[in-house]
């Protein structure tokens, strides 16, 4: 270094060390975390209310959890070989669906434990595929400079 010359130092005041694609990655996951914990919560309570039996509500953390181990390196294989975004969208689709049915079922008169059971093993399936494109996605999107 030249004397009396001071090293240039780059600001980055105002700017994110992350680009702008993780940080939608990041309110995608608030809002996927948010809608799963809600759904959950609702089917729980709702099985309560039909059978009033907390085996039932243990049989519905079976039934969430199942899927994960079963199908989660079937998920990852998916994931490396598809878009990995494509199969995250589609995931997230399928509990929106089960909310819209568990809300017209509910309407209808027509909730029972079986339709809840299938709603939740629906939603623990999706979730077996969305969780290891998710996982996947990420380093893609930060890059190695962050």
């Amino acid at each position: 270094m030249a004397a009396g010359r001071e090293p240039v130092i780059e600001r980055t005041a105002g700017r994110s060390r992350f680009p702008r694609d993780f940080w939608l990655y990041v309110a995608s996951r608030f809002c996927t975390a948010t809608e799963s914990m809600l759904l959950r919560a609702a089917v729980a309570w709702h099985v309560y209310a039909l059978s009033g039996s907390a085996f039932h509500l243990g049989l519905i953390g079976l039934v969430q959890f199942l899927p994960t181990p079963a199908l989660t390196l079937v998920g990852g294989a998916l994931a490396d070989a598809h878009d990995r975004r494509r199969i995250m969208m589609i995931a997230q689709l399928v509990p929106l669906g089960c909310s819209a049915g568990l809300f017209f079922a509910t309407r209808a008169g027509a909730a029972s434990l079986p339709v809840l059971y299938g709603m939740i093993l629906l939603v623990a399936v999706a979730a077996a595929f969305e969780n290891p494109a998710r996982a996947a996605l990420l380093p893609a999107l930060v890059g190695r400079e962050a």
